[in-house]
């Protein structure tokens, strides 16, 4: 008699495995007591047999680890923290927290991994977080004209902060109008911040000598107060087109 219908008698579950007899997954891992004792050799009491952070069932049906090996791959990482599908979320957490799935990279298919979901506030399990129609990934949060999927995996800029470098222009503008690098202030090294460069000396922002003249944009004096303007706008806080800021008749060198 095999009541529980898990593949063993009722004799056996109680006089030798000490399962129960009416319930054929004692422990809930997703694999039933005779598929543990007669098939993967695991514990029917314990849903992780190996203490590897994984269910039994788990391992064998989603991951196709070893239940019984706590690193079935022999890399020195156990089975619960490796991250199989590299969205910087172990698969531990992935199955035990988060109900993602650890063998896809993007669980809910919107165009955004798993961990950069997380990190960036979004549901990984909905592609349409704020349900307004829009997937997380095509969504432009920080309204700075790039989408969210293109700012993380394309661009590498935050797509919750508007201006990731900080040097006064957008993300998008800097991608697609200045073509100044958007994870650099001063994307021509020149000593000059881009936004000041588009913004406040109309020199060119990803060419260190606009005017060609031999001398780097940052180490020009726009306004021959005897002061670079590189110093004048990161030291002084003068403007490097206006030889007496202050107006107070006195150049500002």
């Amino acid at each position: 008699l095999d009541s529980d219908g898990d593949g063993l008698s009722d004799y056996d579950e109680l006089n030798i495995h000490n399962t129960d007899p009416i319930v054929a997954d004692k422990d809930e891992d997703n694999l039933n007591d005779g598929q543990e004792i007669n098939i993967y050799g695991t514990n029917p009491m314990v849903a992780d047999s190996d203490e590897d952070g994984l269910n039994d069932g788990h391992e064998v049906n989603i991951l196709k680890t070893n239940p019984i090996k706590p690193d079935t791959n022999g890399d020195g990482t156990i089975d619960g923290d490796e991250d199989t599908d590299n969205d910087a979320l172990s698969d531990s957490d992935e199955l035990n927290i988060y109900g993602t799935d650890p063998i896809s990279v993007d669980t809910d298919k919107d165009g955004l991994d798993d961990g950069n979901e997380l990190k960036y506030q979004t549901n990984p399990l909905n592609s349409d977080s704020n349900g307004n129609g829009i997937s997380d990934g095509e969504e432009d949060f920080d309204l700075d004209g790039l989408s969210n999927e293109s700012e993380i995996s394309t661009y590498g800029t935050n797509p919750r902060l508007d201006d990731t470098d900080g040097d006064k222009l957008r993300d998008g503008f800097e991608v697609n109008t200045s073509n100044t690098n958007p994870l650099s202030d001063d994307s021509d090294g020149d000593g000059l911040n881009d936004g000041d460069e588009v913004r406040v000396l109309e020199t060119h922002p990803s060419i260190a000598d606009s005017d060609g003249n031999g001398i780097n944009d940052g180490d020009e004096d726009s306004d021959s107060d005897g002061l670079t303007d590189s110093d004048e706008i990161n030291i002084y806080k003068t403007k490097p087109r206006d030889s007496d800021s202050d107006k107070d008749r006195l150049a500002d060198g």
